[in-house]
């Protein structure tokens, strides 16, 4: 299971099952520990780790060799890129930064993420989240992947 449509799948469902377990949207902002799952080749999920710093997180938790792929779900803040797709700074000192939720997963096949932007006038739904294959970016990409291919 490696296409780009089922790493879509995987991560719409971690999104809305998220959703379907907070009774209120605003508390799905709320994660005080980022949290590290592995996912077996039958789709299990398994949580291996809980941090309040994610890249501190990244750098204890334990991956398994034969593990399909990693998921890190945590909150955090996003900033809009530069014209030329660049960064610049930390997304949390942006003057344009919009608060989110992050579902990251990496596989031996690539990688896929799932965000949902907090909004004040909108209910939160599978539909308003965006669902990319390969297309993250910044340090904690890079630190995600590097994790995995860490593991033991």
């Amino acid at each position: 299971m490696s296409t780009e449509t089922e790493m879509k799948n995987i991560m719409t469902r971690s999104i809305t099952d998220d959703l379907s377990m907070v009774n209120k949207s605003y508390k799905l902002f709320k994660l005080d520990k980022a949290e590290f799952w592995v996912i077996d080749a039958d789709m299990r999920y398994t949580l291996i780790g809980t941090s309040g710093d994610v890249y501190e997180g990244l750098e204890q938790i334990i991956i398994p060799r034969d593990t399909f792929g990693m998921m890190v779900k945590t909150c955090g803040w996003a900033a809009p890129l530069a014209e030329d797709g660049s960064t610049s700074g930390r997304p949390s000192e942006h003057k344009a930064r919009r608060r989110v939720r992050l579902h990251y997963l990496v596989t031996d096949n690539g990688t896929a993420q799932a965000i949902v932007f907090k909004e004040k006038t909108r209910k939160l739904t599978a539909d308003t989240m965006t669902v990319s294959v390969n297309e993250g970016q910044g340090m904690l990409r890079d630190e995600i992947e590097s994790a995995w291919r860490a593991r033991v």
